[in-house]
């Protein structure tokens, strides 16, 4: 758009109010604002405004934007939780082939965003390296950033729509906590797999 800030980043000071004297939030601006650095300049020797409130104007652009874009219009955000857990004397856990079903890599289950918290135990033979979610693509909802200390590489599809949580090392016979949170009620369906190693028998 001629005479607006282009895809190139600009980054911009994003000065909070009633914080004096504090250093600025830098926030990249890569999507398209129809205020550019020449317009601002103007209004900066014109004394309509200063510095600070310049860019506090476009940082507030820039966020607005990034609120209303891509997967901020889905009705319903998904969190994934994926912890590792100390089992507790008489904690109930699931075992994750004989009850949920996932045995190998390859096998898929369907799950909603209702499903309680649960401790798993991996009782397959493979040390699961990643899982991997999937929406419908009919539904309002998308994959909100996950939280795991178990998996440290998770990646999330530009639509929402699908998450992986990989680089991670579950071995057979240990417990993990999984858990969804949903910012709605809406009852969200997603299918379930996971990648993994196998394990010798005689190490299992």
């Amino acid at each position: 758009m001629p005479g607006c800030v282009g895809a190139n980043p600009l980054w911009l000071p994003l000065y909070m109010p009633g914080f004096v004297g504090a250093n600025p939030l830098w926030l990249p601006l890569y999507m398209p604002v129809c205020v550019s650095p020449d317009q601002i300049k103007k209004m900066q020797e014109s004394k309509m405004i200063k510095l600070p409130q310049a860019a506090l104007i476009v940082g507030i652009t820039l966020v607005t934007i990034a609120a209303t874009s891509g997967v901020g219009h889905a009705e319903t955000q998904v969190t994934n939780t994926i912890q590792s857990h100390t089992l507790k004397r008489g904690e109930k856990i699931m075992k994750l082939c004989a009850e949920a079903k996932l045995c190998k890599p390859g096998d898929v289950i369907t799950l909603t965003s209702s499903e309680p918290p649960a401790v798993l135990m991996n009782d397959t033979r493979y040390n699961i390296t990643s899982f991997n979610y999937k929406m419908d693509s009919g539904q309002d909802a998308v994959w909100s950033p996950a939280i795991s200390d178990v998996f440290n590489d998770i990646q999330t599809s530009p639509d929402g729509k699908t998450q992986t949580l990989g680089g991670g090392n579950w071995l057979p016979g240990t417990v993990t906590f999984f858990n969804k949170q949903s910012t709605t009620t809406t009852k969200v369906t997603y299918a379930v797999s996971f990648d993994g190693t196998a394990v010798p028998r005689a190490l299992f």
